[in-house]
């Protein structure tokens, strides 16, 4: 029970720190913002698989990469689909 309360709280510490990062992609509503946000997301993951004690299996780092993966791909439709509209 100790084990998982410690892995518990070291994910979400490892978590938070994505968090902004996150958020700023996810709030983007102009693609050269959207790739300037994009950099530092993966480069913090790339961190997070190197130095954390539990989030660095495969599957843990799969599943974020596919939420973060995800949410691109919804706004960058709905950049699209803006753009379209417009013409």
């Amino acid at each position: 029970m100790y084990a998982a309360l410690v892995e518990a709280g070291s994910n979400s510490k490892i978590l938070h720190i994505i968090e902004e990062y996150a958020q700023n992609l996810h709030d983007s509503d102009d693609f050269d913002k959207l790739a300037d946000n994009f950099a530092p997301l993966m480069h913090t993951i790339g961190l997070i698989w190197t130095h954390s004690p539990f989030f660095n299996s495969v599957s843990d780092i799969v599943l974020l990469l596919q939420c973060v993966c995800n949410d691109l791909i919804a706004q960058v439709s709905s950049m699209f689909c803006v753009y379209v509209d417009i013409l």
